[in-house]
């Protein structure tokens, strides 16, 4: 069996020349954090990033500023979009239930969770049983399922239901039914799909009365539908943008931030430079400083920060007012 040979070490005044050629590249007083939601602001209607946006985000990355994204996504529902855009630096998941950096086996990752006794609690009630079509809670083990759709829905029907949640494989889904113990560790998110979305306000208000260390909200997006999601009141996009400006030493006034959605207003509001897209909600407009002049179809976030950092770069639209970006391929959703 054939030894490999140990790696020889640099030695230190070599290591200390390249980290200050790096370091001198990066001109710390002048680099800003942008951070983007997805769906909403950086995506457009189909879940696409165009090739303007990309080569904006690329252009910025050259230039040394710090750009993350910060979803309400697990990390195999915007990966792809992470590659896509070539970065390097921590994603915000599950609207700030991790922080993580998926390029980088140093940083250790941050995590919030709701306890399993206060799941076990909210879903013994009978009233919101009643009218739960099916749960999905995202924890460190895995993601369950509250019941088993194979059993009475077709193959096809199994993946139309798992892709609303931007899951597009069944191999490592689990069924929790009544047995909670297999949360063992708690979850990072939950998302609950009603029989009758009418009575969303009903379980928001039911689940409150039960449970004062979560924060409850519905969202609606075309290609999933409206969803109630459940998250731990204390982390938020807003908590991971602060802690992203002080790990990265940049001022919350050289922070910029775009969302169009309620689980962005804090984020929106903290940020010295906060967006809501024209196409957000009123309570993200509310929270922001400013809002863009175009929406998430148009790549409003993309036109937003060429102005910003006075980039160049131009975007082409032809008669029609339809965008030539080329080639726009749909990221692949992989975990």
């Amino acid at each position: 069996m054939a030894v490999k040979a140990k790696k020889k070490r640099l030695p230190t005044h070599v290591l200390h020349r390249r980290i200050n050629k790096r370091l001198a590249k990066v001109k710390f007083d002048k680099r800003c954090l942008i951070c983007t939601d997805l769906d909403g602001t950086l995506l457009n209607k189909d879940c696409y990033i165009r090739t303007y946006s990309r080569e904006v985000i690329n252009a910025l990355n050259k230039k040394g500023h710090i750009v993350c994204l910060f979803t309400a996504r697990a990390l195999r529902g915007s990966y792809a979009y992470y590659r896509q855009l070539r970065l390097k630096t921590p994603i915000v998941n599950y609207n700030g239930s991790i922080i993580q950096n998926p390029t980088n086996p140093a940083f250790t990752p941050i995590c919030f969770y709701i306890n399993t006794e206060v799941i076990y609690k909210i879903f013994a009630q009978p009233k919101i049983q009643d009218l739960i079509l099916n749960v999905i809670f995202e924890t460190p083990d895995g993601t369950f399922f509250l019941k088993d759709y194979r059993k009475k829905v077709s193959h096809e029907q199994v993946k139309k239901e798992l892709a609303k949640f931007n899951i597009y494989t069944n191999k490592d889904i689990g069924f929790v039914s009544d047995d909670f113990a297999k949360l063992k560790n708690g979850a990072y998110s939950i998302l609950i799909e009603l029989r009758d979305m009418s009575k969303a306000k009903i379980v928001e208000e039911e689940i409150k009365k039960i449970c004062s260390s979560v924060i409850v909200r519905s969202w609606t997006e075309e290609h999933v539908g409206t969803i109630i999601e459940i998250n731990s009141t204390f982390p938020s996009k807003g908590l991971a943008l602060r802690y992203l400006s002080v790990y990265y030493d940049i001022p919350l006034e050289r922070c910029y931030a775009f969302g169009d959605n309620d689980n962005d207003k804090e984020m929106l509001s903290i940020a010295g430079h906060g967006y809501a897209m024209k196409n957000g909600v009123e309570v993200a407009k509310k929270a922001a400083k400013h809002i863009t002049k175009y929406d998430n179809h148009e790549q409003g976030v993309a036109r937003e920060l060429n102005r910003i950092f006075n980039l160049g770069i131009q975007l082409e639209i032809n008669k029609n007012l339809q965008f030539e970006d080329g080639k726009t391929a749909k990221a692949k959703i992989t975990k």
